[in-house]
């Protein structure tokens, strides 16, 4: 996939890519040497040998590969080595991510990996930036490999993000929250027409954020992004604006999913 562009899409149709497989690398997206923008969009349950769920790659068939993540889901891939993101740098060439307002987890799936930025060759270089995202994996939730000489990537947080291990001391940034606790519903609907990760009410994401980007509303189309919780409950992060870390937004007050999305 080159140029690859899926875009927030228009209201009532839902963009979930699910339960692909192939027996080489990458079933879920692939992106070689293009752009790749991803908006409030579920990866799930996809299958293959190497990355899974979404993948991105420079080499000398494309020098640059840029991909942009925001308001999304990447959870719980079926096989392979199921890693969720992964961004490749190959041949001199150089690959870019900004990761941000999203979730990266394996709830109802095998222990997995978050994001792996990989390097391989002199003078293959990576940049990343992450903001307001949380990984909650068994594996490691960030890594980083180097092959062949390539150069370590280039991780920098933006801030306000969240993981369940210590990140392997990629998120440095006073506002992230390490070996924090981030338990969360399986996938469900929850207004808007695709599936998300709601946090529960004891997850260390809730009012710890402070969204980054287009800052309309969360995954689901319907939450205001900046839903602030009660601070004698539920105190803001410094800094932060009371949003929640990661793709989805707690509303104040339930909402009725069955006709959240005006459908009964």
């Amino acid at each position: 996939m080159t140029g690859a562009e899926l875009f927030l899409p228009p209201a009532g149709i839902t963009r979930t890519v699910s339960n692909n497989n192939d027996s080489g690398p990458g079933s879920g997206i692939t992106n070689f040497g293009g752009d790749l923008t991803l908006l409030r969009s579920t990866v799930v349950g996809n299958s293959a040998t190497f990355i899974a769920g979404v993948r991105s790659r420079s080499n000398v068939e494309g020098l640059v590969s840029t991909t942009l993540i925001d308001n999304s889901t990447i959870s719980a891939q079926s096989g392979g080595d199921l890693v969720g993101l992964g961004v490749i740098a190959q041949q001199q060439t150089h690959s870019s991510l900004v990761l941000r307002n999203s979730t990266l987890t394996d709830t109802d799936g095998e222990p997995a990996s978050g994001l792996e930025l990989r390097t391989e060759a002199t003078g293959s270089t990576i940049s990343a930036r992450i903001s307001n995202s949380l990984f909650a994996t068994g594996g490691p939730t960030i890594s980083r490999i180097v092959l062949i000489g390539g150069t370590p990537p280039a991780i920098t947080s933006a801030g306000f993000n969240l993981a369940t291990d210590d990140a392997n001391g990629f998120l440095t940034r006073l506002s992230d929250l390490l070996n924090a606790n981030a338990p969360m519903q399986l996938l469900q609907n929850h207004g808007g027409g695709i599936p998300v990760h709601r946090p529960l009410l004891t997850s260390d994401a809730l009012d710890n954020g402070r969204a980054t980007g287009p800052r309309l509303s969360d995954q689901t189309g319907i939450f205001d992004r900046v839903t602030d919780l009660n601070d004698n409950q539920y105190p803001n992060a410094p800094g932060g604006d009371g949003s929640d870390i990661g793709a989805f937004e707690l509303p104040v007050t339930p909402v009725d999913v069955i006709f959240a999305d005006r459908m009964e």
